[in-house]
């Protein structure tokens, strides 16, 4: 059985970043952000992993 990690939605990752939608969007376009998986045409989640590294980067 394999374990599944945890994926966040937009509003999840704009609360953790404590960001606007129009700043997660930008920093989606940042090279250094993590890359969202799309589920379908519409629907993106970012791992929680991710979203962890990143902000533990910007902490340096």
């Amino acid at each position: 059985m394999s374990a599944t990690a945890p994926l966040l939605s937009a509003d999840q990752v704009m609360s953790i970043l404590n960001v606007s939608r129009t700043t997660l969007r930008r920093l989606e376009h940042d090279d250094k952000f993590p890359k969202p998986i799309r589920l379908g045409s519409r629907l993106k989640r970012w791992k929680a992993a991710d979203i962890d590294a990143f902000i533990a980067v910007q902490g340096q």
